[in-house]
């Protein structure tokens, strides 16, 4: 998974990025009638700073190319979507074969709250191990070629 950024800063193995997010559709005929395209038109005006490992020592104001393997933005997705969500349903689905057919709806919704909050911690310890692992940090590969070698960097903020 690759995208394009601009170093804002850079200090040792790491640099500060700056990405413009783009939208996820665009393509469809209904974009006035979406929601989806709504919320990514509002997304993709706003900057997201990252910290990456550097090791082509790009300074600040260099186009570079930022990637992540396909592997572990899978893994990460994997478990940010779908722990949460499955803690919702084991936790409900236990409150009501604890409590039985007798169970009452409040019941239900405390044991889905609580096992959408045990996912929600697992979730939290996954990316805290995963914070230091080479393998889910981004990097920079390379520079943007057949661009400008520098962008001003005071002219890549949004204000």
């Amino acid at each position: 998974m690759e995208q394009d950024a601009t170093v804002l800063a850079s200090e040792g193995d790491y640099a500060q990025v700056e990405i413009a997010r783009t939208p996820a559709c665009g393509g469809c005929a209904e974009q006035a009638a979406c929601g989806t395209a709504a919320v990514g038109k509002w997304l993709s005006r706003r900057r997201l700073e990252v910290r990456v490992h550097n090791p082509i020592g790009a300074l600040p104001g260099d186009r570079v190319v930022i990637g992540i393997s396909e592997g572990a933005l899978t893994r990460a997705s994997v478990a940010a979507y779908l722990v949460p969500v499955l803690g919702l349903l084991l936790g409900a689905g236990t409150a009501q074969a604890l409590l039985g057919s007798g169970a009452g709806e409040a019941a239900v919704i405390v044991g889905g709250g609580a096992g959408l909050a045990a996912g929600l911690a697992w979730l939290a310890g996954f990316a805290k191990r995963r914070r230091r692992d080479p393998a889910f940090r981004a990097v920079v590969l390379r520079r943007v070629t057949g661009l400008p070698d520098r962008v001003p960097v005071s002219l890549t903020r949004v204000v």
